[in-house]
């Protein structure tokens, strides 16, 4: 395959691994904004070196909105392919895993398995940088 091509399939597919990381960012940042959540963050710093190590963001939620982290991670699922989807307790989870140049992402949501109008959810972000 000639470099040029190759070099557009790997835009591409950096493109599609974003769409996961750009749409869940946006929605947890957009929701936590309106109310009806608990939103929180924390940040792991090396204590030399003082530089970001981990971030873990982690949003709470419930009310008329909650369906749409559902269908975005669900939306998610069938583009990427590092999704786990698990049910216990009564509560799903899917975890979709993106990897990048400069750091990791884990997306976790979880929910009442039993299908409801407006379902409490939680969902974590786990961004671990790349040295």
């Amino acid at each position: 395959m000639p470099k040029k091509y190759l070099l557009v399939v790997l835009m591409a597919l950096s493109c599609l691994m974003a769409s996961a990381q750009n749409s869940i960012d946006r929605m947890v940042e957009q929701y936590s904004t309106l109310g009806g959540s608990s939103f929180v963050t924390a940040v792991k710093r090396n204590p030399k070196t003082h530089k970001v190590e981990k971030v873990v963001k982690r949003l709470t939620a419930s009310g008329l909105r909650t369906q749409h982290f559902i269908d975005t991670f669900k939306e998610e699922a069938r583009r990427q392919k590092d999704v786990v989807a698990t049910t216990a307790d009564g509560y799903t989870t899917m975890i979709v895993t993106v990897e990048g140049a400069k750091q990791n992402r884990i997306y976790t949501l979880r929910y009442p398995s039993k299908e409801r109008p407006y379902p409490d959810v939680t969902v974590t972000i786990i961004i671990n940088m790349k040295r």
